[in-house]
């Protein structure tokens, strides 16, 4: 079952599967995978600007505890655009 976490410092969650959506108007946030990277980004609004982030990191921000303060998310089978929370783990 599909769960939602707020994404911290915005009015936006992020879902188990990868999706982000506007918590008011509940409205998904379209993606785009980033030319250099390859990984998936979302635009936010905050203040009426914008900021890109990463969408397997505010996944595993949001779902993936990490007490060793690792600071890289890896997607296990190597599909940079498979953002399922079962395929994230810090590194």
């Amino acid at each position: 079952m599909e769960q939602w976490k707020q994404i911290e410092n915005f009015n936006y969650e992020v879902s188990t599967s990868g999706k982000v959506r506007n918590i008011k108007s509940g409205r998904e946030r379209k993606m785009f995978a980033n030319i250099k990277t390859g990984y998936l980004q979302v635009s936010l609004a905050k203040n009426s600007k914008y900021t890109l982030k990463y969408v397997h990191r505010l996944l595993a921000e949001a779902f993936l505890p990490n007490p060793n303060n690792l600071k890289r998310v890896s997607h296990i089978n190597g599909n940079k655009q498979d953002n399922n929370l079962e395929n994230l783990k810090w590194v």
